[in-house]
């Protein structure tokens, strides 16, 4: 955010090896998935059992370095026991995986020394937040850098891996590992806000209702972490047979467009929710990744966007829920264009605080604190505030079914008995895919713990529809139901043991595919479907539309206004789409979807129609990695992508026009 520059100057170095940390992570090593640390809501209190368990958790990684089991192995649930919050258990063992990753194989007692000092560096951090002893941090900082290399000599043996890539000294390799202990804490623990608030926004000029102005309402509903095949009864429960969500599809499904090619446009939560807020491709906005410096609240510039736009344009304006990953570092600041801001500090289901408008307030372990509920409740309260006055954009944004998935207490056992999920491509590498995929994984104890997460998934989406299902009663209640447009949709998809893969970040279909259906009245008469390319970019410019607005001159939107398939008619609309991923497990890569004629296949087509007599048009996609490995499905003849055909000569041709497509999108 603009105003958290601040933080970012203070954090550079840090935040910067952090950055080298997860995005030159070893894509070859052989990766056994229990969770996936771009899964977890990195928020811990510092409190004493936080200390602890960090101390407890480096001593048992270096126990692993010194008996030769190594980090990857390593088991640190005894160690991390103590930590009662489960996200933050997660959270410590993801920071402190990542910090051994950066000592190789831990085999010498100089980089165990290494990585020693920085684990003590991260736990004596905690007290110090604890204690609100920031002041002593730098010299902490400093003696971990003095102690960290006093056991290397020149050039340091195994050689730093990840960040520390090239750092042999002993000066050198405990500056960066120090610096990386520094960043990684920085994400992990809930520090005190480092922002001034802005000031209220400004009143928008008083207008009619929406049912009276002719410009509509809009209600925009993101779950986290959802499949495309999720809302139907594709994982019916035995004990309830039909949809998952049978209140979205009663009240949005049966009345309106579901649009069954919703994509986004990047697969992880920070970088989607701002294409969501700006109609950007993630490559404008800059945000690339849910923690600094190429990602995060801290990262997003937050002076344009739809909220100021509809503000500005006389629209009262809502948010409720989840923000941005890293929000809790920005809080109680708000961003700019919003009247009511009721957005969580710690997303948690239960034990987070909730910021309403500036005031803090903190929710317990009641059933009446579970979140959605309560974010429910304030977007039930929004929608009545609303009533006789200007129309209203109201965001609502759901913490489920991210992990760790917590389902409402009357919903749990509901999914349970539900076949295991094994579609085709489940635990299979695609043939001649790439080296990432290749060095996954896949035992029997991950399958059981994915097959557990899949039920509390499904079962912590009910409470989501019954929220569904409040909302559209409450814009009944105030006579603006025919007058609103209502969408529902997710921030990316899902993987579910897939290629070996469990989370989300993956270039494959169940990542990159999320449920999308529209709701509006006066252009949706009857319910349909609808297969064409629909993206998280095309949101903004359709609100901007039917709110007769439009983005600041000079501010580029790259999404398309999804009116003109509400209208019905014959439009002109895009063949293709755009997806980039950066960091992590899986290399940076960006790839492109697209209709190609079946012999003539540099022609572009979206059906059949569009191909010569007796061609089929197939739909193609192509990925290229920064390790210069490609891939190459056909998604219509392998809908599963079990087999990369990017290495078949027969296909340069198609893969050299695809390929030019790919840099076309990049570069808009």
């Amino acid at each position: 955010m603009t105003h958290a520059a601040a933080v970012l100057s203070q954090r550079s170095w840090a935040a910067a090896v952090l950055w080298l940390l997860v995005a030159t992570g070893p894509a070859a090593r052989a990766q056994n998935q229990t969770f996936d640390c771009e899964d977890v809501d990195h928020d811990c209190a510092a409190t004493r059992d936080v200390g602890r368990g960090v101390s407890r958790g480096g001593v048992a990684l270096l126990r692993c370095f010194e008996d030769g089991t190594g980090a990857d192995a390593c088991d640190l649930t005894a160690a991390l026991s103590g930590i009662a919050d489960e996200q933050c258990r997660s959270a410590v063992e993801c920071q402190l995986r990542q910090l051994a990753a950066l000592v190789g194989d831990g085999s010498t007692r100089c980089v165990q020394e290494l990585f020693r000092q920085g684990y003590k560096f991260m736990a004596t951090k905690v007290r110090r937040v604890q204690r609100n002893r920031l002041s002593r941090v730098p010299d902490d900082l400093a003696r971990c850098k003095d102690l960290g290399g006093r056991r290397c000599v020149d050039p340091i043996a195994p050689s730093l891996t990840d960040a520390c890539v090239g750092k042999t000294t002993p000066v050198d390799g405990a500056g960066c590992v120090c610096a990386a202990a520094d960043g990684l804490s920085n994400r992990m623990l809930l520090t005190p806000p480092t922002c001034t608030p802005p000031a209220a926004p400004a009143a928008a000029r008083g207008l009619a209702s929406a049912a009276a102005s002719g410009r509509p309402n809009f209600v925009f509903i993101l779950s986290d972490d959802q499949r495309f095949d999720t809302v139907d009864a594709t994982h019916q429960s035995p004990k309830r047979p039909g949809p998952v969500m049978p209140i979205v599809t009663s009240e949005l499904v049966n009345s309106g467009v579901t649009f069954t090619n919703g994509h986004v446009t990047t697969s992880l939560c920070c970088p989607s929710r701002t294409s969501i807020l700006t109609g950007d491709y993630s490559h404008r906005t800059g945000v690339h990744d849910n923690d600094p410096p190429d990602g995060g609240a801290e990262v997003f510039d937050d002076s344009q966007t739809i909220a100021i736009w509809l503000h500005d344009a006389g629209y009262r304006t809502g948010f409720i829920g989840k923000y941005l990953n890293g929000y809790s570092s920005l809080s109680p600041c708000i961003p700019p264009g919003y009247d009511e801001w009721h957005v969580q500090v710690q997303v948690k289901f239960y034990e987070y605080d909730l910021n309403d408008n500036g005031t803090v307030t903190h929710f317990d372990s009641a059933a009446t604190d579970y979140s959605g509920e309560v974010m429910t409740q304030r977007a039930v309260q929004f929608i009545h505030d609303s009533a006789g006055g200007r129309p209203f954009f109201l965001h609502v944004s759901q913490k489920a079914p991210h992990a760790p998935a917590i389902a409402y207490p009357t919903d749990i056992g509901l999914f349970d008995g539900i076949a295991p999920w094994r579609p085709a491509n489940y635990a299979v590498a695609p043939t001649n895919g790439p080296a990432w995929v290749q060095s996954l994984t896949w035992s029997q104890k991950q399958a059981d713990s994915t097959d557990a997460f899949r039920i509390k998934q499904l079962e912590s989406l009910q409470d989501v529809d019954r929220g569904v299902g409040a909302i559209m009663q409450a814009l009944r209640d105030i006579g603006e139901d025919g007058s609103t447009l209502v969408i529902y949709t997710s921030d990316n998809g899902f993987s579910l043991g897939s290629h070996k893969w469990k989370p989300k970040t993956c270039p494959y279909e169940e990542c990159i595919r999320v449920p999308l259906i529209m709701r509006y009245p006066p252009l949706v008469t009857a319910p349909r479907t609808d297969n064409r390319f629909v993206l998280n970019i095309d949101f903004a410019p359709t609100f901007l539309e039917l709110a007769n607005t439009q983005a600041p001159s000079g501010f580029v939107v790259n999404g398309q206004s999804v009116v003109p398939l509400l209208a019905g008619g014959p439009v002109t609309w895009r063949d293709d789409l755009l997806n980039e991923h950066w960091n992590g497990k899986i290399p940076t890569n960006a790839l492109v979807k697209q209709g190609r004629c079946s012999t003539a296949t540099t022609t572009v087509c979206k059906t059949a129609a569009d191909c010569g007599s007796g061609q089929t048009c197939n739909i193609w996609k192509y990925v290229e990695y920064v390790t210069s490995e490609r891939e190459l499905y056909n998604l219509t003849t392998d809908p599963s992508e079990l087999n990369n055909v990017a290495g078949d000569p027969a296909n340069a041709t198609l893969k050299a026009s695809l390929a030019t497509r790919l840099h076309q999108l990049q570069a808009q």
